[in-house]
């Protein structure tokens, strides 16, 4: 590797996939909630926990599923 490549990290979360794939935050609940998207939910480690768990995206599936649903 050359010290011009960055390692792109594989795991994405909300605000991530938004930057870099410009799917706004309520474009990807709507995917989600249709399961449409893949994505994976970390559970909240207790019923106390505000945030209810984390979403995050498989970079290499999200630009897979992008393939797969192109419009050609």
């Amino acid at each position: 590797m050359t010290t011009n490549q960055t390692v792109k990290k594989r795991w994405l979360n909300i605000e991530e996939l938004a930057s870099e794939y410009g799917f706004s935050k309520s474009s990807q609940y709507q995917l989600r909630k249709s399961k449409q998207i893949p994505f994976s939910q970390i559970k909240a480690s207790s019923k106390t926990d505000k945030n209810n768990g984390s979403v995050r995206y498989d970079r290499v599936l999200i630009d897979k599923w992008l393939e797969e649903n192109r419009a050609v």
